[in-house]
């Protein structure tokens, strides 16, 4: 399962996308039994990358040069968090 998510700026930093996140892997994990969750970053978000690390995902890798972006390409994080991972708190 895919994690996407957007936010506008006059949102950020109210922790509602942790908050939204947490919910979706509580539903995924003990609802419909997915085993992982994965997120994809650009690497130079910096807030976004931030969210899923602090969201409990771990970064598996980073791809060159994968996501186009406003016309450029960019390298990409890869976040996951495994059902057994998960601490639902």
């Amino acid at each position: 399962m895919e994690l996407g998510y957007w936010l506008g700026n006059e949102f950020t930093g109210k922790g509602i996308m942790l908050q939204v996140i947490h919910e979706l892997c509580s539903l995924a994990f003990t609802q419909y039994n997915v085993q992982k969750i994965e997120i994809y970053v650009a690497a130079d978000n910096f807030a976004s990358n931030k969210v899923a690390k602090n969201s409990g995902f771990h970064l598996e890798t980073t791809q060159r040069e994968s996501i186009l972006l406003f016309g450029e390409f960019h390298d990409e994080n890869i976040w996951s968090l495994l059902q057994n991972e998960w601490n639902g708190n």
